[in-house]
């Protein structure tokens, strides 16, 4: 019997250890004068996703950036920190 190993994946359908690679791409790879949004689409368009993975993602950055009273960026990057 083999085991299969299965993945959590956030409602966006991106996985945990993807979507934290997915936001550290694009914080890395954010161009002067650039937004967020723009280049977590830009990573997203690379990688082949959906723009229904972006909107979910946004989605959760955007709630973290209000609860915790923070920007886009600040917000992202608790995301990314969270395990």
């Amino acid at each position: 019997m083999q085991r299969r190993e299965v993945a959590f994946q956030s409602p966006g359908g991106i996985g945990l250890e993807d979507r934290r690679d997915i936001i550290l791409e694009a914080i890395k790879d954010l161009h002067k004068n650039e937004t967020f949004e723009r280049a977590l689409g830009r990573v997203l368009r690379k990688r082949g996703r959906e723009y229904q993975e972006y909107q979910s993602l946004m989605a959760e950055i955007r709630r973290r950036a209000e609860k915790d009273h923070v920007d886009l960026l600040v917000a992202a990057k608790l995301e990314a920190s969270v395990d």
